[in-house]
């Protein structure tokens, strides 16, 4: 139809606005290291928003523009030499760090795969491995442990299965050299995403103390995910759906948590997260972590279930209307999805060889002809393959896509990994006494620890039943296969705290589920939140009081009581209007000791640990403390007129 044209060439359109050159007519351009250079042999180019392009935009410039992709990459490269790693998010000439991942390595590996020539292949391996190799982010606990503990980095279950992406992608290019050394690392550090694989829920989640953080809801927007939630990065194995298919339990438990995904309630919890629109079901296609998603259903031969789901998002999600669009264009790659798709063909994973992995949808045209430098190609809607194209053989439907190699018994070799084990059961800090329960993602591994500090690769006693502690302790742990897996997990360690608990407390407010504080009585366990709030440890209270009463267990005298805050004006979070303190003796009726009030002021520095109390002195069994939130937000506030949240972990009463 005229619309279906109308939309298709705005949304050619919107995929080449961006990038941009950044360069003046006689070859100057200013670098990242805000110097002036000048280049004769490339066309330096700027604003790339890689996490975003790097799934269907990049891809599809190798197929329409593969005279410019060399440019790109030169640029990435001169961005490595002038400031020492690749672009994430440039955006004119300047680094934004404003997403996550090192997603300029599959633009780079992608076109190298696909023998796009005109850059230094040796110069960007180089720059793809030193990029991932800083420590910046949570690289280096994702290095040293296989993924990044939630209470290290924000956002560690999306990058941990980001970075993983990216390993893989440099495996392939090594590979691709006949860089053996190399491909074997990396290939097993793009196996990280089953360090952070839940198998009680099906889904990645944070872990902190080598505990997987509870509660738990796949539909809570949190800290621990960028844009988005764990529903929406359940699937987020690219380079690996052989691998997720087989650690959810094979392709009918695959196929049903895909229904599950598509046919949930319409509905996020958590933080209010702009970029999640244009739901089907916890699918949202409006934000770029859903995008490959709805393909998945070719991985277990269900096309139709594809073809349904494609028709849903075209039709509903793309309009010939000045709102046409359901999400952010993100420099194209929300019209690079539809270009793709209405062509027939995505790239499920963007960094691969064969153009035969793009998987098939549905064609929304009779005929398409591209024109690709020299060549013309023509198509009808019966023979839409990319295979067409002379550069690769036909789709052949294949159930999945990867590089890993299989022995004569179906085990993964040298290019797989043993999933590192868990703790299944025991807190960080307990009373008296506890049992620790271990657990493996894979249930076939065995599992060996020590209590003694050593390394139980070694030395280690293989785990057949619960371990009981009743001092402070750290255990070390391991899985390990037979020797057909090869090596042993990577090393967890957890370490517990026998604490004194002679305060329990009740809180009339619960907080804001994904500011939990990681237990019930975070306040009064004796461990104290730091001024990186969004690692946890922290108890949430958005718009409504803090009302906590702690029983001190018999009368105590006390000379005085402290609430222990964190402010960030930056993230709406202030310390309290006002905190009442009270006292009692039988828990019920209680008597105002103290009133504090603060005035807030305008500060934007960041966080900032503030301690609100009084000194005095008293004696009680029972003492309560209301701390009301600054509501409604200060005029002068870019929240202005909304809820500020309060911020606590820790009631110290002396």
């Amino acid at each position: 139809t005229e619309d279906q044209r109308t939309i298709f060439y705005t949304a050619l359109y919107h995929t080449l606005i961006h990038p941009s050159v950044w360069q003046d007519v006689n070859g100057d351009y200013r670098g990242l290291d805000n110097k002036v250079y000048n280049s004769k042999t490339f066309t330096y180019h700027s604003i790339f928003s890689l996490w975003d392009t790097h799934r269907a935009t990049h891809p599809l410039y190798t197929i329409l523009c593969p005279e410019k992709v060399p440019d790109f990459i030169n640029g990435f490269i001169d961005d490595f030499e002038k400031a020492g790693h690749l672009p994430v998010w440039n955006f004119p000439g300047n680094e934004t760090w404003c997403m996550i991942g090192n997603h300029s390595i599959p633009v780079i590996a992608d076109a190298y795969l696909k023998g796009i020539k005109g850059f230094d292949a040796e110069k960007a391996l180089n720059a793809m491995i030193k990029t991932v190799n800083r420590d910046t982010f949570g690289l280096k606990a994702y290095r040293e442990k296989g993924y990044i503990p939630a209470d290290t980095e924000g956002e560690s279950v999306s990058k941990t299965l980001e970075y993983a992406y990216d390993d893989y992608c440099i495996a392939m290019m090594a590979k691709a050299m006949k860089k053996d050394d190399i491909y074997k690392e990396y290939i097993q550090r793009s196996q990280n995403w089953k360090n952070i694989f839940n198998p009680k829920t099906g889904f990645f989640q944070a872990k902190i103390n080598e505990t997987f953080v509870e509660p738990f809801d796949p539909r809570e927007v949190n800290h621990h995910f960028t844009e988005g939630n764990a529903w929406q990065y359940a699937f987020s194995v690219q380079h690996d759906m052989d691998g997720l298919i087989q650690m959810l339990g094979g392709k009918e438990q695959f196929e049903a948590k895909l229904d599950e995904f598509f046919n949930s309630e319409s509905k996020t919890t958590g933080r209010d997260q702009v970029d999640i629109t244009g739901l089907i079901g916890q699918y949202a296609h409006g934000n770029e972590p859903s995008h490959h998603i709805g393909y998945l259903y070719n991985y277990v031969r269900k096309s139709a279930k594809t073809e349904y789901l494609l028709h849903q998002i075209i039709d509903n999600f793309y309009k010939n209307a000045p709102d046409g669009l359901i999400g952010n264009e993100d420099c194209g790659q929300m019209s690079a999805w539809y270009v793709l798709s209405a062509m027939g063909q995505y790239p499920v994973n963007p960094c691969y060889q064969k153009y035969s992995s793009f998987q098939n949808g549905v064609c929304f045209f009779d005929k398409i002809k591209i024109d690709a430098g020299k060549q013309v190609f023509n198509y009808d809607k019966k023979a839409i393959d990319l295979a067409n194209f002379g550069w690769i053989e036909k789709n052949d439907g294949i159930d999945s896509i990867g590089d890993y190699h299989f022995d004569i018994h179906g085990h993964r070799m040298h290019d797989d990994i043993v999933p590192i084990p868990f703790i299944l059961k025991g807190t960080k800090l307990f009373k008296d006494k506890q049992q620790i329960e271990l657990a493996c993602a894979d249930t076939t591994a065995a599992i060996y620890f020590t209590t003694d500090g050593s390394d139980p690769r070694l030395s280690g006693v293989k785990y057949t039943e619960p371990i009981e502690i009743k001092e402070n302790k750290t255990i070390k742990f391991v899985a390990k296969h037979s020797s057909i897996y090869g090596d042993p997990s990577k090393i967890a360690t957890a370490t517990f705290k026998k604490i004194v608990k002679d305060k329990t407390i009740t809180l009339k407010n619960a907080p804001a589920p994904q500011y939990s504080g990681g237990a019930s009585d975070a306040l009064v366990d004796g461990e104290y939140g730091i001024e990186q709030w969004q690692l946890g440890g922290w108890q949430g209270f958005e718009g409504v009081d803090l009302e906590a009463v702690v029983d001190l267990g018999r009368e105590k005298d006390f000379n005085s009581i402290i609430l222990n805050c964190v402010e960030d004006q930056n993230a709406w979070i202030f310390s309290p209007a006002e905190i009442q303190f009270y006292t009692s003796h039988d828990g019920k009726k209680f008597e105002l000791l103290s009133t504090q009030q603060s005035i807030l002021k305008p500060n934007t520095e960041g966080a900032h640990i503030r301690r609100l109390g009084i000194e005095k002195k008293g004696k009680a069994r029972y003492i309560k403390l209301i701390a009301k939130p600054q509501n409604p937000i200060p005029a002068w506030h870019k929240g202005a007129g909304g809820k500020g949240w309060i911020f606590a972990d820790e009631i110290i009463i002396d």
